[in-house]
């Protein structure tokens, strides 16, 4: 296939600091790409080290460079989006990798539905050994389980860019979640499950590896979303409050953490749970969540 001449269908934005040592394994990932309409951004973050050269040695016409100060990953992201010429848009981390086929595999169901975005299987890696694989499914709704949980990694999902929100640059953790529940709110999303599209390279610097500070903002994030999404046919915003501070009690507990809030209280009154339960009953998965995760006891009065 000829090289693209005009705008490109496809733009692969890639922030990078400080990646020297992996940054080629991911630009080598983009540039043997099956489907050729394609650009590639580099969004240098102030990098100290050889970052520049290791770009510099593709020598690709393909390749967008471009030197930023330390301003962080999500602005460098936004700077991407900002500076990006194609119609979809694939993120990819320099520690990080995208199969051969992914363009083009997204090019085909882009071309035979009417998709906004396509998620694909990734696999997360760490000392050369697969350790966890995040495969789409059609049968929970993406979005709701987006409130819940970080469901999708950054690298699965090809986007289109009409639709793309901004990453928030106030957040050091979680700033794609935030991405995809802003941009994604409204989208029609395809899957493609048995495509491994993408490959997570785990390391002692990976900000994926911070494990409690993401487990605290991933709770927060689950928190202030899930507030703003849910609609009550009654005013239940005390019992919300006292349901929000019990979920906080519980996941902290759960995970063997020492939480002292003075404002939780260990005898939480469950008919507020109950209540929430049978008023979002359209909401499926918080329904489920609340029943597996909660444990919400009987009421025996």
């Amino acid at each position: 296939m000829a090289e693209c001449m005009n705008d490109p269908i496809f733009s692969i934005i890639i922030p990078v600091y400080n990646g020297e040592e992996t940054l080629s394994r991911a630009i080598m990932s983009c540039l043997q790409q099956t489907c050729r309409d394609f650009e590639i951004i580099v969004v240098n973050n102030a990098s100290t080290d050889e970052t520049r050269k290791v770009v510099d040695r593709f020598q690709s016409e393909k390749i967008r460079y471009y030197y930023l100060g330390r301003k962080g990953r999500s602005y460098a992201r936004n700077f991407g989006i900002e500076k990006s010429k194609g119609k979809y848009l694939q993120f990819l981390d320099a520690d990080d990798e995208i199969s051969q086929q992914k363009l083009e595999r997204a090019l085909v169901k882009f071309s035979e539905f009417d998709h906004d975005a396509i998620q694909s299987s990734t696999v997360y890696y760490k000392d050369s050994c697969a350790i966890k694989a995040v495969v789409p499914t059609m049968k929970r709704n993406l979005y709701e389980t987006l409130l819940i949980v970080n469901s999708i990694p950054i690298n699965s999902m090809i986007i289109k860019r009409e639709i793309c929100s901004t990453f928030p640059e106030d957040r050091e953790y979680l700033e794609d979640r935030i991405f995809w529940i802003h941009s994604l709110k409204n989208a029609k999303v395809g899957y493609d499950p048995d495509f491994l599209g993408a490959r997570v390279h785990l390391h002692s610097n990976n900000t994926s590896n911070n494990y409690y500070e993401m487990f605290v903002n991933n709770l927060l994030i689950s928190l202030e979303y899930l507030s703003c999404h849910l609609s009550f046919k009654m005013n239940l915003s005390r019992q919300l409050d006292v349901a929000k501070k019990y979920l906080y009690y519980r996941y902290f507990i759960k995970a063997g953490l020492i939480v002292e809030d003075k404002q939780i209280s260990e005898k939480i009154e469950n008919f507020y749970f109950r209540e929430i339960v049978r008023y979002v009953s359209d909401l499926k998965i918080l329904q489920r969540y609340i029943a597996n995760k909660i444990k919400i006891p009987e009421d025996n009065s």
